[in-house]
């Protein structure tokens, strides 16, 4: 088998193109998953990258980041509609391993207890089930899309000091750069304002003064002399 053909020559890429029927299940900008037309089980899927690449080696690594959770997602779609006790996700690269296409593709395949293993049915599929099979998991599908995925970070988790940063922009923005580098400067900064505003422009009096000083127009009474 010549494993270098073309992708005119791919019956893959001719699915992708619709220039060969297929029972899809998800097309989107990167992969279509779709009904294997010679299915090993029933619900037996295929994930490939739309752009042609012959096997692993060759697949780009867009193409497999956007099929990885693609897999995940098909993978819980199928165990919905399914109910399997198993699912067994193979990917074979060249002749020797047994790949007969040669185009990357991701086999997805309900397991049950006491079945023999094949990776590739002996005999085509009914066409009323495969298209009751790929309607079944599409709309699975879409509802795990939609559903909150438990290994990301809620936003409490992921951003933790939201309202520490929130508060540190605040005083960034009325009081300038430098002084949000420096808490003493921003501290006394805010302080001369205070003083500024409350004496009407006029220089600020003394921080301190001496005990024995008397407020402007007090009279100072007999009193015992004050000791320095």
């Amino acid at each position: 088998m010549d494993e270098r053909i073309t992708p005119e020559q791919c019956i893959f890429c001719k699915i992708v193109k619709k220039e060969a029927a297929a029972h899809v299940v998800r097309d989107d900008a990167r992969t279509l998953v779709f009904m294997d037309l010679f299915p090993a089980a029933d619900g037996h899927v295929l994930v490939i990258p739309k752009h042609h690449a012959i096997n692993l080696l060759d697949c780009e690594d867009a193409d497999l980041a956007a099929i990885g959770p693609l897999s995940r997602r098909l993978a819980k779609a199928m165990r919905k509609v399914f109910a399997p006790d198993g699912i067994g996700v193979f990917q074979l690269n060249g002749a020797a391993a047994g790949q007969t296409v040669w185009h990357y593709h991701l086999h997805l395949i309900p397991r049950r207890v006491g079945e023999p293993m094949h990776l590739h049915g002996r005999a085509q599929g009914d066409p009323a089930r495969l298209a009751s099979n790929a309607a079944r998991l599409a709309e699975a599908l879409e509802d795990a899309g939609k559903e909150a995925d438990p290994s990301r970070p809620t936003r409490s988790e992921a951003q933790p000091n939201e309202g520490r940063n929130a508060r540190a922009r605040a005083i960034s923005e009325r009081e300038g750069p430098a002084e949000l580098a420096s808490p003493r400067a921003s501290r006394a900064s805010r302080s001369s304002r205070g003083i500024r505003r409350g004496s009407g422009g006029r220089s600020p009096r003394p921080a301190s003064r001496s005990r024995c000083a008397l407020p402007p127009g007090r009279r100072a009474r007999s009193t015992p002399p004050c000791r320095p």
